[in-house]
């Protein structure tokens, strides 16, 4: 079955969120996935080419959610790739920097896992 799921990848620095996000992701029956602990490292992996899915805290250190998205989205190669930004950050600005860099859809820590489940589908 992990052939029909889309390769998902956990940016998250903080240890017990990404914890967190990989049981709900493993509860809801995704069990394609990868983690990193910030976005340099994601976007190391994503060029790759083997990702489908970013979920990506705000927040993190050395490349933070919000450079990792727009360099996603400068690239002609991983421009459409479905973005979840996730974060503490209840900020107006956060959010609106987010939309203007094109996040595909935002999720506000704690995450609930029946919004993540909606949002994956």
């Amino acid at each position: 079955m992990n052939g029909d799921q889309p390769k998902i990848l956990i940016a998250e620095d903080n240890q017990a969120m990404r914890k967190m996000l990989e049981s709900m992701l493993i509860e809801l029956g995704y069990h394609n996935y990868g983690s990193v602990i910030n976005g340099l490292k994601a976007w190391e992996i994503i060029q790759e080419g083997t990702i489908d899915l970013v979920l990506c805290d705000y927040l993190m250190p050395e490349m933070n959610g919000l450079e990792l998205l727009r360099l996603i989205r400068k690239s002609k190669s991983f421009y459409d790739m479905p973005f979840i930004m996730v974060t503490g950050a209840d900020n107006r600005t956060d959010f609106m920097r987010s939309v203007q860099a094109e996040v595909d859809h935002y999720l506000l820590k704690p995450p609930n896992i029946s919004q993540l489940q909606m949002l994956l589908k």
